[in-house]
């Protein structure tokens, strides 16, 4: 990963305020979320979308009508906590939370992301 030296790599998600969601994309097992100007998130751990009709986890029925209804959304605050979560929070107070607990992990690694200035890829 290439990440300038003095900065922690997570601190890369906060380039995600103020960007919008652009796409939702689900591929067989990960699902993909690209923001304006391109940054790009692979996710291989489930997910919960929260908004003010409720949670949606990842293999729920309406799950993907609740991702993506957050689609042209602004992004207001997105953040890393290390074993937890990455959180990305929007403008209206809906968020999307990645499961960072290692027992949540499909393969080696929840999340693959690129498209980020300062940064070719990475991974949690």
């Amino acid at each position: 990963m290439a990440t300038d030296a003095n900065d922690h790599p997570y601190k890369l998600f906060e380039q995600l305020r103020g960007r919008e969601l652009s796409s939702v994309e689900f591929v067989r097992d990960y699902l993909q979320l690209r923001f304006d100007g391109g940054p790009t998130i692979n996710v291989m751990s489930p997910v919960v979308v929260t908004r003010a009709a409720g949670r949606s986890r990842s293999w729920d029925d309406q799950f993907r009508n609740a991702l993506c209804g957050q689609i042209g959304k602004s992004v207001g605050n997105a953040e890393v906590v290390e074993q937890l979560h990455l959180l990305i929070a929007f403008d209206d107070g809906s968020e999307i939370t990645i499961s960072l607990v290692p027992d949540d992990y499909g393969g080696p690694e929840a999340v693959y992301y690129h498209g980020f200035d300062n940064a070719e890829w990475g991974v949690i």
